[in-house]
This record gives C-alpha cells, sequence and structure tokens, in this order.
C-alpha cells in the first residue's frame, strides 16, 4: 500500500475535517490579501469592517492552521506506532534462520531512520495542504482578475512543474541506491563496536576498517549528493515560476493585454503572496519521495519477516508441558550463509535422550555441535529426518508447543533486565538464587529486573543460569555454559547442578569441552565436521562406552 493510501486510512473520518480545515485556511489566506487590496484601493469608511474581517480572516486562518497540524501529526504517530507494532510482532515470530539471514543492520535501518523520515513528514504533509488550498484559492482570485493572466500563468506552470517531475525518477533512483549502501555502512560500524577489544589489539585491523568504514561513508554520501544536488536544482522551477509571472505582469501584459493598473498591482501583489504556497507545494515533494522510499524500504522488510514467521498463538500443544524422550530420527541441516554459495552440513544425527538422562555434545571448534543443539531445540528445522517427542514429529504448527518446554543458555546469550514472561516472582526467592551464585553486592533483584548488568561473562552467564531456574521446564540445553566459569563453579555445575536437574526428571544437553567431567554425563555424542561420529553410554566408572555409534543409538530409540 503507498504512502498517500496508508495516510488516507489511518486518518479515517478525521479526513473531511482535516479537508474542510485546510478549505477554510486557503480562502482566508486568500481572504486576507483581498482585504488589504481593497483597504489600499478604498480608503473609505468601510475600512473599518475591512479591518474587522481582516482579524476574523486571522482568526480563521490560526484556528485551521492548529487543527491541521495537529490532527496531521496524530494521524502520522498513529500509522507509525502501528507499523512499529506490525514490524516488531512479525519480527518476534520469524524463525531464528530467517533473522540470520536478514541481518541486524537491516532491522535497525528500517525500523529507525526509515520511521524517522516518514514522522518527520508530518508537518511536510500539513504544509502541503495548506499549500495546495491556498494556491487554488489565489488561482481563483487570479481568474477573477484577469482570466488571460491566469491562462498564461497555467502554461508557465506546467513547463516548469514538467521540468521538475522530469527529474523526479532520477532522484528517487539515487535516493534508493543511497538507502541500500547506508546498509553496508552500519555493517561496518556494527564490526567497529561489536569487535572493539579486536580492534584495540591491532592497529592494522583498526586501519583496515576504517578504510573500509570511509569506503562505505563515500558510497553513501555519493549517491546521496546525486539525489540532493539534482534535486535543489529542479527546486529552482517554483521560483522560476514565480519570477516569470511577475515579469509577464510587468512587462507582457500591459503591452499586449491593456489592463487596469490597479489590477496589474493586484496581480503583482498575489504574485507575492502566493510565491510561498507554489514553494511548499513543489518544494515539499522532495519530502514526499524521500518518506515514499522508506515506506518502501519498510514494506520490503516486512515481507521477509513474512517468509520466515508463523503464527505462534494457534500453535498445537500435543505434550502439555510433559515429555518422556527426545528422539532426533537422521536428522540434518544445511546452512548457507548470507553472500555465500558454501553450505555447512549437520547429520545425519540419531540419538535419543530421555527425561531424567544428561547428553553431553563434544567436538572441536566448528563441529557442528551448537548447530546441532540448535536443531534439537527446534530453533532450526531439520532438512531431512524427524525430531519426535514421544513419538510425536516436531514441524511447524507444535514446535513452539515444544520450544516453551525448554530452557536454554547460549553462548551468545542475552540477559533482559526485565524477567519477560515470569510473572510476578517473589524477590526474596529470587534473592537467595543470587546468592547461591555468590552474585550478591554486584546485582540485586527488584520490582521484577535485575538491578546490574554490566557484569564478567561469567557473572552474566550465572545470572541467565538464574533465569532457567526460575522457568523450570522439563529440558534444559546448556551451551558452552561453564567455559567462563573459575573451577569452583565448573564443578558446581557439572556435579551439583545437573545432578539436580536429573533427579527431578529433567532432560539436560550440554555443549561442553570439558572432558574430565564426561563422568557426569549419561551419553557422550561426538560431532566432528558436522558428523555424528561416536555416541557412546557413560559408564558408572566415568569411562565412555567404546564403539557405540548411530546406528546402535537408534536400535536404542
Amino acid at each position: 500500500m503507498g504512502l498517500i493510501q496508508q495516510i488516507n486510512l489511518e486518518a479515517g473520518e478525521s479526513r473531511r475535517r482535516i479537508l474542510l480545515a485546510n478549505f477554510l485556511t486557503g480562502a482566508a489566506h486568500t481572504g486576507i490579501m483581498v482585504c488589504v487590496n481593497e483597504a489600499i484601493e478604498n480608503q473609505k469608511a468601510s475600512v473599518g469592517q475591512l479591518f474587522f474581517l481582516f482579524l476574523v480572516l486571522i482568526l480563521l486562518f490560526v484556528v485551521g492552521y492548529r487543527y491541521t497540524a495537529r490532527q496531521v501529526t496524530i494521524t502520522f504517530e498513529n500509522l507509525l506506532y502501528k507499523i512499529k507494532v506490525r514490524v516488531t510482532d512479525k519480527l518476534r515470530r520469524m524463525e531464528l534462520q530467517g533473522l540470520e539471514q536478514i541481518g541486524t543492520a537491516e532491522i535497525y535501518d528500517r525500523i529507525t531512520e526509515n520511521m524517522t523520515v516518514v514522522s518527520e513528514l508530518s508537518g511536510t504533509v500539513a504544509i502541503f495542504l495548506r499549500s495546495v488550498f491556498m494556491v487554488s484559492f489565489g488561482a481563483l482570485y487570479m481568474i477573477y482578475l484577469s482570466p488571460n493572466v491566469f491562462i498564461l500563468e497555467v502554461f508557465l506552470f506546467a513547463v516548469f512543474i514538467s521540468l521538475f517531475l522530469s527529474a523526479r525518477k532520477t532522484v528517487k533512483g539515487y535516493m534508493r541506491d543511497a538507502a541500500h549502501q547506508r546498509l553496508a555502512f552500519f555493517e561496518v560500524l556494527t564490526d567497529l563496536i561489536q569487535g572493539f577489544k579486536e580492534v584495540k589489539f591491532s592497529r592494522r585491523r583498526s586501519d583496515d576498517l576504517q578504510v573500509a568504514t570511509e569506503q562505505a561513508a563515500n558510497t553513501v554520501r555519493e549517491s546521496t549528493l546525486k539525489a540532493n544536488l539534482l534535486l535543489e536544482d529542479s527546486l529552482l522551477a517554483p521560483t522560476l515560476n514565480s519570477f516569470a509571472m511577475l515579469g509577464l505582469i510587468a512587462f507582457i501584459v500591459p503591452i499586449y493585454m491593456p489592463t487596469e493598473p490597479e489590477t496589474l498591482a493586484s496581480l503583482v501583489a498575489l504574485g507575492m503572496f502566493i510565491f510561498h504556497p507554489i514553494t511548499g507545494v513543489v518544494g515539499n515533494v522532495q519530502y514526499f519521495m524521500r518518506a515514499e522510499l522508506a515506506l518502501e524500504n519498510i514494506e520490503k522488510l516486512e515481507r521477509k519477516l513474512e517468509e520466515s514467521t508463523h503464527d505462534q498463538r494457534s500453535a498445537a500443544d500435543p505434550w502439555h508441558g510433559r515429555f518422556g524422550a527426545i528422539e532426533a530420527r537422521d536428522i540434518a541441516f544445511r546452512y548457507v550463509a548470507q553472500g555465500s554459495d558454501e553450505a555447512f552440513h549437520v547429520g545425519p544425527v540419531s540419538l535419543t535422550v530421555a527425561a531424567g538422562e544428561i547428553l553431553f555434545i563434544v567436538g572441536g571448534n566448528g563441529s557442528g555441535k551448537s548447530t546441532l543443539l540448535k536443531v534439537l531445540t527446534g530453533l532450526y528445522p531439520p532438512a531431512s529426518g524427524s525430531l519426535l517427542v514421544d513419538g510425536i514429529c516436531v514441524g511447524e504448527k507444535n514446535v513452539q508447543a515444544y520450544r516453551e518446554m525448554i530452557s536454554t543458555v547460549f553462548s551468545d546469550f542475552h540477559l533482559f533486565r526485565q524477567l519477560y514472561g515470569l510473572g510476578d516472582l517473589d524477590d526474596a526467592a529470587v534473592g537467595s538464587l543470587i546468592r547461591s551464585m555468590q552474585l550478591d553486592g554486584k546485582t540485586g533483584f527488584s520490582e521484577g529486573h535485575f538491578t546490574k548488568l554490566s557484569l564478567s561473562t561469567g557473572q552474566r552467564k550465572r545470572l541467565a543460569l538464574i533465569v532457567t531456574l526460575l522457568e523450570d521446564r522439563p529440558i534444559y540445553a546448556f551451551d558452552e555454559w561453564a567455559a567462563d566459569q573459575d573451577p569452583e563453579f565448573r564443578r558446581f555445575f557439572y556435579e551439583e547442578l545437573i545432578q539436580e536437574l536429573k533427579r527431578r526428571g529433567k532432560a539436560v544437553l550440554v555443549v561442553t569441552h570439558d572432558d574430565r567431567y564426561f563422568r557426569c554425563a549419561d551419553w557422550v555424542a561426538t560431532m566432528d565436521y558436522g558428523a555424528l561420529r561416536s555416541l557412546g553410554a557413560v559408564k558408572p566408572g566415568g569411562q565412555v562406552e567404546p564403539g557405540s555409534t548411530p546406528d546402535g543409538l537408534k536400535a536404542r530409540g
């Protein structure tokens, strides 16, 4: 839906009142000029009446001006509110893989930069509407003064406006290029901010990053310059039109269309009076172009989000928060990075984890451990094979119900200051967990949120662990949780925490490198270059049973 259509739809019933207010504003604007002309030409007793009418028209102009400005602003803010809510709703319902393919730079740009452009249009629309009615009533007054001059002015306006519109398509193309190149700049800027520590340790990396930043900024500058310079040239059209009209009245009309001096003076005054409204009509077209492009970018983002979105609210729940076993049957996953033809494969993998069991997923860096965990927890859909819970296949219609049974701490976890989704929590109970994680004095919990999040990575992971314990779900998944912990908390995690979860009947999936704690698991799955190389049961003495294979486990499931 185009910009004008969306504004028109959002305005609703107030649309007619806005147009009426602008009609009165335009009439009052022209009436003020007529009153002034009449007062100058007719110095009689009626001047007092004209002055009263002059004041009434000014009051009418102010009322119409303020009403239009307020209603247009309300309309735009309501429109932007709906867009923001709609985009974020689609964003929260999309799949992780889709989010990774779009990238954060495009999402931030579309939601912040482009919505700001649309928001700034509200004042422009009010000026545009007011100017249109001012010019319209000015044209009626010109017809009253001299129909011939009006016909000539229409011809001049058509010529100059055609020059302006001829550049519009080219300008919009440059604007579109600048918007696309701005994403590349944001991506480089994201690298600088998120990789700031690494940059500080390498001057060469810092210099190369600066070069990339300058190149990205320069491409944005060049496209923006081309658009703005061409636009500035085209904006000469309304000014040249006004000059041409004044020249026509001053030099051509007296010779070829004999006219009373008073009428010529009124025409000159009219030309000066409607100069600003004409500029408001033509000059503000550029802001409509920018807003149209911004809305186009937002709609493109929405379409991308929709491609990876399904309705979680109507998800089926065949398990009702309980389960007996998770089974992977020859599941495989294929991931293609954005802008790359190379794909990373995981699988096929077959395994089973029952309630009250602990599975360790081990392997070298890049072996596919974290990717497998995301498939097992329903974040990535298997490209082939089946993920089953109690014999029921996890698919699009019930995957959200499956996820609702899982508490996770991934390696790239995020801590929410406000504990969304957990309802009313007892501050004392949360405080007890904070003390058990030795975080008392470093952070606290009050009014539903943690008081401080700027902690070390290991401490932040302990806070994330507290959140999972508060959720108390049947399945727990941890991705390298112990990697940033000191020996004491590493031992606590393997020997106490996950053992307690096991005793409570929880299934625990752990991605880890800590081979010294393999004895704490029931099963150890070893990944290598995306493939499940071995799967062994852990004996009571802590040794992993040799010779176990995916086929052997498949028989177990």
